[in-house]
């Protein structure tokens, strides 16, 4: 078994690390696509063009999108292989939350589709919603701590102080979990990469792999910024090669 998991930066790492902890028979590839427009500045159909594209460079059986502004256009994307998203499972997440509002900390082509503000205003939920858009740059370049992040976050999170659980709503943004704990006292923080993960495994049955295994990864970037952002973020180091 193959899979591939897709982020534009290095975000959805945590996704590829906690498959890999869960079926270590299983050939894991890593995609960054950190080379081109970050993916929340693109509009619907170039989003999806993009995304087919780099998913059909990859010799694979399944297709992880652990990328929320990627699964935001998961239905436009053509790929002859199984794909899954993020966000069906962000919003299992935030649906089984307790207490309201609920807030949701993304990016803004998330929040200006209402991937998770609609589908949870319809369940009857109250929502609150808040841009870290430059969240996940930082993240990306390594910077998780100091005066410039810890203003950043105070700026995006100021809309959520009074929602009773946040979902993180970027895969960015864990990295910046003591800091948005901080920012925000009293409110739960929900990450939906462990849900993800749990589906994926199950739905799969990647648990009975029995392959070599192994966890790589390409990126349309640079190799030698994203292994000093795994550095820094997770403390690891992978074999990391360049995708023209």
């Amino acid at each position: 078994m193959r899979v591939a998991i897709l982020d534009w930066g290095i975000g959805g790492m945590p996704v590829a690390l906690g498959l890999q902890a869960a079926s270590p028979g299983t050939e894991f590839l890593y995609l960054s696509d950190s080379g081109f427009t970050p993916y929340g500045k693109l509009a619907r159909e170039p989003l999806a063009e993009r995304v087919s594209w780099l998913l059909r460079q990859t010799d694979t059986d399944l297709g992880i999108l652990a990328c929320n502004a990627a699964s935001s256009v998961l239905s436009e994307i053509q790929c002859d292989y199984p794909i899954v998203g993020i966000i069906e499972h962000g919003l299992r997440v935030a649906m089984e939350s307790t207490g309201d509002p609920v807030g949701v900390l993304a990016g803004d082509r998330v929040s200006e589709d209402g991937a998770y503000s609609r589908p949870l205003a319809a369940a009857g939920r109250r929502v609150l919603t808040g841009s870290g858009q430059p969240l996940s740059a930082l993240v990306e370049r390594g910077e998780v701590s100091g005066d410039t992040v810890e203003a950043a976050v105070a700026r995006c999170v100021a809309p959520l102080r009074a929602a009773s659980s946040c979902l993180l709503a970027c895969t960015h943004y864990p990295a910046l979990s003591a800091l948005l704990t901080a920012a925000l006292p009293g409110v739960a923080l929900l990450d939906p990469t462990p849900a993800l993960v749990e589906h994926v495994v199950k739905h799969y049955a990647l648990s009975d792999a029995r392959g070599s295994g192994g966890l790589r990864a390409i990126t349309t970037g640079s190799p030698q910024a994203m292994a000093r952002a795994l550095w820094i973020n997770h403390a690891r180091r992978l074999e990391i090669s360049r995708l023209a």
